[in-house]
């Protein structure tokens, strides 16, 4: 196998795993799985990524059957792939970040001391302060209001 057919064969491969990983934890999500709880704004940015991680996944099997038919089209496919994974990565991170999520994890929630107060774990530019941490008497987080 040549460099570039070996260089071809990987892209192919990854885009199809990135498709079929994509499909997989969105099945599992819409059949009740979910990663985080109590945190609403994270269920609702889920949601609203649901068509722009289908494109992702229709660019990425595009990207992998034009490439594999030596098309400039699979070209086009991978690298909207590509830019649209990346987006919405860096979008979920900065999201997650942003409300605290990585801060509620089993491994670093036993370290309470380092765990910041609601208040510091609010958006920027909230509508108050008391929009942000837990409601009384439910493990539900409120989505603070960005202005």
């Amino acid at each position: 196998m040549v460099r570039g057919e070996r260089a071809l064969w990987l892209a192919q491969v990854l885009l199809w795993l990135t498709a079929l990983g994509t499909a997989t934890y969105w099945l599992a999500y819409l059949g009740g799985f979910r990663f985080s709880e109590g945190v609403e704004c994270s269920r609702q940015l889920q949601v609203a990524q649901i068509p722009s991680n289908t494109w992702i996944v229709v660019c990425c099997c595009l990207g992998a059957v034009g490439l594999r038919r030596e098309q400039r089209w699979g070209l086009l496919m991978t690298v909207a792939a590509a830019s649209a994974g990346l987006y919405i990565g860096l979008l979920d991170i900065t999201f997650n970040v942003q409300a605290g999520t990585y801060l509620r994890l089993p491994w670093v929630s036993s370290c309470r001391s380092c765990l910041p107060t609601p208040s510091q774990r609010c958006f920027p530019r909230t509508s108050s302060p008391s929009s942000c941490g837990p409601h009384r008497g439910s493990r539900r987080q409120s989505c603070p209001a960005i202005v």
